[in-house]
């Protein structure tokens, strides 16, 4: 489960109830997605003007997309991302 809070989003195990991660630098965070298959997840940033990109399994940014003036919302588009 992700919770956006307004300057990260903490990943938590939702059968336990307990914090697995964080995704830092997300100011002003409005939305995240997870893709499974891509094991890529996207968390939309508001006061930045981006979306960043992060590996579902370890968390770690792997991008920074400048997609338009305060994005906010996620919609996953295959061949969009395929592109990137």
């Amino acid at each position: 489960m992700y919770v956006s809070h307004g300057t990260q989003v903490d990943v938590l195990d939702a059968d336990k109830g307990t914090i697995v991660g964080t995704i830092p630098d997300t100011r002003g965070v409005h939305a995240s997605r997870s893709h499974p298959s891509s094991n890529r997840g996207f968390v939309s940033d508001g006061q930045t003007n981006d979306v960043t990109v992060f590996d579902l399994k370890t968390l770690a940014v792997v991008a920074m997309c400048p997609p338009a003036k305060k994005p906010d919302a996620i919609i996953y588009d295959r061949l969009l991302c395929a592109a990137n």
